[in-house]
């Protein structure tokens, strides 16, 4: 449908998602195991190895509510600053192959300007999760372009702020997502519908149609 920008804090890892997926060498489309070999359905080939990437999924805060966004492999190199096969050998090399690694967990609490994806499904099936086409965290150009400041955890003192506990999991499974109402939910959502079609919004930057 569309897309627009979003100012938020990042408050926790959903960790019922991979943070990683083998992709093919030529292209960033998951590869399927066939015997000893990794086939891509997309390039139509085989391969004996893979390309680990990034696909990490956050759940946001702003003053309005809250979202799931889908972060892929190039937009995490460029908040972590490592790749993901830098990370799982880091994992190996320290034993630790379960949990997420130091750098992915230190992204919690993070606050970032983010492009976001709207799909039909986002505004019509009340679907929170997000994928993101963009981000940055360059604080000249966000504070060129974001009036209002970012939810702050440890503040509530707006009626549109979401209080969240002092000492927020930085992991989560699906069972023990963040505990909010459904207005909560439902209030992201309609503001993100809202800013679809008006420009009136306050906490959207720029809006554009793909």
């Amino acid at each position: 449908m569309g897309s627009c920008w979003v100012f938020a804090t990042i408050i926790a890892i959903e960790n019922d998602q991979d943070w990683w997926y083998l992709s093919c060498k030529k292209c960033p489309k998951k590869v399927n195991a066939v015997g000893t070999r990794f086939y891509c359905e997309k390039c139509d080939r085989f391969d004996i190895t893979g390309n680990p990437r990034f696909k990490i999924q956050v759940r946001v805060i702003d003053g309005t509510g809250s979202a799931s966004l889908l972060m892929w492999d190039r937009e995490c190199i460029q908040l972590i600053g490592k790749n993901a096969s830098d990370l799982k050998d880091e994992m190996v090399k320290n034993s630790a192959d379960l949990g997420y690694p130091s750098d992915i967990e230190a992204l919690v609490d993070r606050k970032i300007l983010f492009k976001i994806q709207i799909k039909l499904q986002n505004i019509k099936e009340y679907n929170d999760v997000f994928t993101v086409m963009r981000l940055t965290v360059d604080d000249d150009l966000i504070s060129k372009h974001v009036t209002i400041p970012c939810f702050e955890s440890q503040d509530s003192t707006s009626e549109n702020e979401v209080s969240t506990p002092n000492k927020t999991p930085t992991k989560q499974s699906t069972s023990n997502k963040i505990q909010e109402s459904n207005t909560v939910k439902r209030g992201f959502d309609v503001n993100l519908s809202t800013q679809m079609s008006s420009n009136k919004t306050r906490r959207i930057v720029k809006e554009e149609k793909n």
